[in-house]
């Protein structure tokens, strides 16, 4: 083999420079910056997602309280981390999967981190809608991904559903 085919730095020895260290260093922390938001976003996104999902559940329910004109209740079980609709005949029938509208976390894809830490509408943890779409009690919904909390409140009488 040639010598001249092999290239020294300056010194005469092979090897990086400082320079080309600083800057490998530089863009590893840059990717590193750009990374970790994202991989440790997830878990707070998923909060955020099941607290929207919870109060368009929440809405619907009443919705279909008013238009049924028979009142809708949204029972949440802590224990199993779930919820489901119902009315006076048994389980409300899902509009788009056309099963029984229940909602389990740990099966969701996209949110098995996620906890249902408090569900309290008075001294139950179920809101009925009545026919007008206000709830028996107002009350609030707390879940939780990671060291994400959000809380879905229910506004006495009026029912308004807000993600705080």
């Amino acid at each position: 083999m040639n010598d001249s085919a092999v290239q020294f730095r300056r010194g005469g020895r092979p090897g990086f420079t400082l320079m080309e260290l600083i800057i490998v260093v530089g863009l590893a922390a840059i990717l590193a910056a750009v990374a970790v938001p994202m991989i440790t976003g997830t878990i707070e996104s998923q909060a955020t997602a099941a607290a929207q999902t919870i109060a368009t559940d929440l809405q619907y329910a009443q919705n279909r309280s008013i238009t049924s004109q028979s009142p809708v209740t949204v029972k949440f079980d802590q224990s199993n981390n779930s919820y489901q609709l119902t009315d006076a005949s048994g389980p409300l029938i899902h509009p788009m999967n056309k099963n029984d509208y229940k909602v389990v976390f740990a099966s969701s894809g996209n949110m098995e981190d996620v906890q249902i830490t408090s569900a309290k509408f008075g001294s139950s943890p179920s809101v009925t809608f009545d026919v007008m779409g206000a709830p028996a009690d107002g009350g609030t919904v707390r879940i939780q991904a990671g060291s994400t909390t959000v809380d879905i409140r229910i506004a006495d009488v009026t029912g308004l559903v807000t993600v705080e």
